[in-house]
């Protein structure tokens, strides 16, 4: 048992120290908590700075769902997200109406 729990220390200070997963201008506290690398707090990262600024109902939205991946390399490579509509949203005027929603839609 012993082994078992040096293992997961030693991988986890492996794991946070690895410097292919860091983001470039964020130390890993600034998004995650000292729970885990599962808790995500955010307390030093402003969408709004971003080309995507959150506002009404994407606040409300988990950041895993846009921006997801499967490796972590791929989580944390956030240029991978998309940010327009129909990456998340039924066209349903079947591009009839052209790409720029907001024509007619908020984001509420």
């Amino acid at each position: 048992m012993r082994i078992l729990a040096l293992v997961l220390l030693l991988s986890n200070i492996t794991f946070a120290q690895n410097e292919e997963f860091k983001v470039l201008g964020y130390e890993c506290g600034d998004c995650h908590g000292s729970s885990g690398w599962t808790d995500l707090t955010l307390t030093g990262f402003d969408h709004s700075k971003t080309v995507f600024p959150l506002k009404d109902v994407h606040k409300m939205q988990p950041c895993t769902a846009c921006h997801s991946g499967n490796t972590v390399q791929e989580k944390h490579n956030f240029s991978l997200a998309e940010s327009g509509c129909n990456n998340c949203h039924i066209d349903v005027h079947g591009s009839e109406l052209g790409s720029d929603c907001e024509q007619c839609h908020s984001s509420r």
